[in-house]
């Protein structure tokens, strides 16, 4: 990565205030993308970019970033994430954040709040997911994510609480309906970290062979 930045030493003793200008080139393995930026007073400005990250991830903005610089404070987030054929827009997106007593086990609270969309392909599926909710310092909170993966005629719809996802190991479990080469689906389906069991529960008088 290289940074590059100078301040507006005339303008900075006009109008009393410091301000510049700079940008952010992301270069290396898996790396592009620039980011311009400026600032006047305590407000640094983003402008809209696009990047390129490791592991096939995107991220772009297409409006100026307005972040203050300060211990606590709040902006707009209206982000477009992506990852291979997979796109994840924000909608009413804030994130804000303040910074606690040094002595503070946990000195940062932070907080994004809002509304997640996906949609794309993956894995030879058609995928389409909503979240509405709350990412914090604290934990999860809000709607259950919601997912549908479409091929053909197969169609198969997850819903995964967040408050599964609160507690050590983090282990998430979701319910799965839908129909999977003319046969219906009707179980639950369990996440977790590397090592442990990952097994499919299903419900009802459905015949579904283990995952």
């Amino acid at each position: 990565m290289a940074l590059q930045a100078h301040s507006d030493g005339d303008a900075t003793r006009q109008a009393g205030l410091e301000q510049g200008r700079g940008s952010l080139r992301l270069q290396g393995e898996g790396l592009d993308g620039q980011v311009d930026f400026h600032w006047r007073g305590r407000l640094l400005v983003l402008e809209p970019a696009s990047l390129t990250l490791p592991q096939s991830l995107t991220a772009q903005w297409q409006t100026p970033l307005h972040i203050p610089m300060a211990g606590s404070g709040r902006t707009a987030l209206p982000l477009l994430l992506g990852y291979e054929g997979l796109k994840v827009k924000t909608s009413d997106s804030q994130f804000q954040w303040h910074l606690a007593d040094p002595e503070d086990e946990s000195p940062v609270d932070w907080q994004w709040a809002g509304d997640l969309a996906l949609d794309g392909p993956w894995q030879g599926y058609q995928w389409q997911g909503a979240w509405q909710g709350v990412v914090s310092s604290n934990g999860l909170k809000g709607d259950p994510i919601t997912l549908t993966a479409r091929q053909g005629e197969d169609r198969l719809t997850f819903r995964l609480p967040v408050k599964t996802l609160q507690q050590a190991p983090y282990s998430a479990q979701a319910t799965v309906t839908g129909r999977m080469a003319g046969y219906p689906v009707d179980g639950s389906l369990v996440f977790c970290p590397a090592g442990c069991r990952v097994g499919w529960h299903p419900d009802g008088d459905h015949r579904v062979a283990a995952v």
